[in-house]
């Protein structure tokens, strides 16, 4: 994760919480037999933490529900995970018989918090369907309304970023013409809905993020067995660097190749892992084109020649520079590649004050 959006889902809290108490209210309407009734107390007690739970809540979630299950160990979630896939539900009794009944509530959990609906297309409904409610269980119904209102493009109009986090590569626009052309970015599970279906609609489990993070790259691994930087709540600990020498040396040998390299922060295991699962060095090696146009610019235009241009264009030397490189710094969470050209613009500006107090010009480094 580059970009920490920690308040991207402030504004939907509300009626992500009215969404999910109503789809398990009608789920548990029509389910109160064996393993749903065991579901059904599960949801009661800890429904508020799963709808909007902050990702702390998440955890001490599926750490109960881990408890109960008796999983220890990663061998014992790729069971689990095995077991919950299963169609067969013999394919079941592999796992100890003294839990089964928890595995038969994980299977009803894809049920209750039905991901498959969430991301379903539904024409928003605020009235109840009075022919319905006369062929079926009115409160039922009621709820079911409710829920229409909601689902996951409602919810990603709601977002505050605009950027993938992970990579800040690509665009997490959502666009809504009409019923029946819209997109959304996709909605990765930070902890993969496949190995905890009971966080599936989990708000601050749905992190909006482009295909080649979710689908590509990070897919259903465990989150939550091998920690990553999670972009709700931890701090943004990986920056760019580029070599000083190469960097310093570009405007006398432009044809030479830049490279941004993802550095995690000085020990930080989650921020390494965070690099190398979404690839970030070597995607970003792709963009040197971008990186060296950035370079350029910032050798042909000084902080001193921009001061004095933006002066004589009555405009603060600030507001010139953005307009010049076509970047504002202090808003690099919402811009494409914007923590590498905050990075890039910060060194640039270091190795310069070092060389004007030297006086000497980059010194290439030793074999």
């Amino acid at each position: 994760m580059l970009i920490a959006i920690s308040d991207v889902w402030r504004k939907a809290e509300a009626d992500h919480l009215k969404y999910v108490v109503a789809r398990t209210d009608a789920w548990m309407a029509n389910n109160g037999k064996g393993a749903a009734a065991m579901l059904r107390a599960f949801i009661l007690k800890h429904r508020k933490a799963i709808a909007i739970g902050r990702p702390t809540q998440l955890r001490r979630v599926a750490r109960l529900v881990e408890g109960r299950l008796g999983v220890r160990c990663a061998a014992d979630r790729q069971l689990l995970q095995q077991v919950i896939a299963a169609k067969d539900v013999g394919a079941d009794r592999q796992y100890d018989p003294a839990r089964q009944h928890w595995c038969d509530v994980m299977k009803e959990c894809e049920r209750a918090f039905s991901y498959r609906h969430f991301t379903t297309k539904h024409t928003i409904k605020h009235t109840t369907n009075q022919a319905t409610n006369q062929a079926t269980n009115q409160a039922t119904n009621q709820a079911t309304n409710q829920a229409t209102a909601w689902d996951a493009y409602a919810l990603c109009r709601e977002a505050t970023c605009r950027i993938c986090p992970y990579c800040q590569q690509a665009y997490a626009f959502t666009l809504h013409v009409d019923e029946e052309k819209v997109f959304r970015p996709t909605l990765d599970h930070y902890y993969a809905k496949s190995i905890y279906p009971y966080l599936a609609v989990s708000l601050y489990n749905l992190v909006p993020s482009c295909y080649t993070c979710n689908s590509a790259l990070k897919r259903d691994l465990d989150f939550l067995d091998d920690a990553h930087l999670h972009p709700f709540e931890d701090r943004e600990d990986i920056q760019f660097t580029v070599d000083p020498f190469s960097l310093m040396d570009h405007k006398d040998n432009c044809t030479e190749e830049l490279t941004a390299i993802a550095t995690p922060g000085h020990g930080s295991a989650r921020a390494e892992a965070s690099c190398n699962t979404f690839r970030l060095s070597d995607r970003y090696a792709l963009n040197g084109y971008e990186l060296a146009m950035l370079v350029n610019a910032l050798h042909q235009w000084t902080p001193t020649a921009i001061a004095d241009t933006a002066s004589g264009q009555g405009c603060t030397a600030q507001q010139f520079e953005t307009l010049l490189f076509q970047f504002d710094p202090a808003n690099y969470a919402n811009e494409m590649l914007g923590r590498m050209k905050k990075d890039v613009i910060e060194l640039f500006r270091r190795e310069s004050a070092k060389m004007a107090a030297a006086g000497a010009a980059p010194v290439p480094p030793g074999p």
